[in-house]
């Protein structure tokens, strides 16, 4: 009896449904059953179970209830599920790609939104940087053009001598923007040769004397690398300390306190620049060397500058086969670690 229901039951694909059964008389009597019917058949909760009656095949027309099979399949819900187990991974990988795809749009347009907040402040940025020079040009050929001022020599150099650096300044502010575009396409090459850079950085120090002299300064320089001598691009390496002492300047407070130490490590050369001034938060530091970043300080025009100065430097330090890192906090000063191969 077992092996033909379960030859019944394979006709449905339920072959591997694991069933207890009995046959029941008219007064539902139980006249057999298999082993462990008993026990399963008590449970309803768990248990699926289903009467059929057995109607004789010579009898045409039914007048009354014959004997009843019954089938109790026991741990209906676990077989449910373990039925459906490739429909569930299903439905749980689709809801899976259906979220990361949601995440991915949502990061994406966050991504854009950030990329037109930058994008804006930059053109503004460079507006304003380019727009002053300009004006202050223009204001120097109007006052050559007076009579008063061509007829003195005095004045025209003077006047001259204004057009003059406000062009080297524009020239500055288009060379910045061509050298961020010249990483992208990674057209720079090093130039490798040996180089000071204790002599070096005392000639950056030097070339901000004026800036320094505007308020009260102090540039301690500790350079005890030993050797000085490394193998660098020199003008790259002179660009990354302009750039890394102008900010120690730039974001100084009423005073400007400047260290600049270097010691030897390992065949490496460490090269820190540490100043007392305004510093930045955790934020800042997670995108000081991303391109065209630059951490808000109240007015966005307050410090100049197109947010290209540190990626510049970070790029610089990589090509080198260097490290660089930054300490900060946001009003006790900044700290610039560099290790560079000798």
């Amino acid at each position: 009896m077992h092996k033909k229901l379960e030859f019944a039951l394979e006709k449905y694909g339920l072959s591997d449904l694991h069933f207890e059964f009995a046959i029941a008389d008219k007064k539902g009597n139980i006249e057999m059953k298999s082993k462990k019917f008993e026990d399963v058949f008590s449970d309803e909760v768990n248990t699926l179970q289903s009467r059929i009656p057995v109607v004789p095949a010579d009898i045409m027309e039914p007048t009354g209830p014959f004997e009843t099979i019954i089938i109790v399949a026991p741990n209906i819900r676990y077989y449910l599920l373990r039925s459906l187990l490739w429909v569930i991974v299903g439905v749980v990988l689709f809801i899976i790609v259906v979220l990361a795809a949601f995440f991915i749009t949502i990061r994406s347009l966050m991504t854009q939104r950030k990329l037109v907040e930058i994008k804006r402040d930059f053109i503004n940025n460079m507006t304003h940087e380019l727009k002053t020079p300009l004006a202050t040009i223009s204001l120097a050929v109007d006052a050559l053009k007076s009579t008063k001022v061509n007829t003195d020599p005095t004045s025209v150099a003077y006047f001259s001598n204004i057009i003059k650096e406000e062009n080297v300044r524009m020239n500055k502010h288009v060379e910045t923007i061509l050298q961020a575009a010249q990483l992208d396409k990674k057209e720079n090459e090093l130039n490798k040769q040996e180089v000071d850079v204790h002599d070096l950085i005392l000639g950056v120090v030097d070339s901000f004397k004026l800036q320094l002299e505007a308020k009260p300064s102090q540039v301690q320089t500790i350079l005890e690398a030993s050797p000085s001598i490394i193998k660098v691009d020199e003008e790259h390496l002179l660009h990354v300390l302009l750039n890394l002492i102008d900010n120690a300047i730039k974001y100084s407070k009423s005073e400007i306190n400047i260290i600049i130490q270097t010691k030897s490590l390992n065949n490496k050369t460490f090269i820190s620049i540490q100043d007392k001034g305004i510093g930045m938060d955790a934020n800042a530091r997670k995108h000081i060397f991303e391109k065209f970043y630059r951490a808000h300080s109240g007015n966005v025009h307050d410090v100049k500058g197109y947010g290209l100065g540190m990626s510049y430097v970070k790029w610089v330090i990589d090509s080198h086969k260097g490290q660089i890192a930054v300490n900060s906090e946001t009003g006790m000063g900044t700290s610039i670690e560099m290790i560079l191969p000798n």
